[in-house]
């Protein structure tokens, strides 16, 4: 999923959101796995939009640094 933003005073930019199965891609390992990372603060909670669970893409890769340093 991408929103883009483009606006004539500020330059164009892209979010990437993620669901729950792509952050699976990056960091592969299984969903309860994920959700204790979230509790223990190593990942991001997910943004709610309705009643799905987004990541910010670039906030993931981060967090997934963070855990291989």
């Amino acid at each position: 999923m991408n929103a883009r933003t483009d606006s004539p005073t500020s330059p164009e930019y892209t979010i990437q959101l993620l669901r729950l199965s792509q952050v699976q891609e990056i960091l592969p390992v299984s969903k309860s796995t994920i959700w204790r990372y979230i509790q223990a603060g190593k990942l991001p909670k997910p943004k709610k939009l309705g009643r799905s669970a987004l990541w910010v893409k670039e906030d993931v890769e981060n967090a997934v640094r963070q855990l291989i340093l």
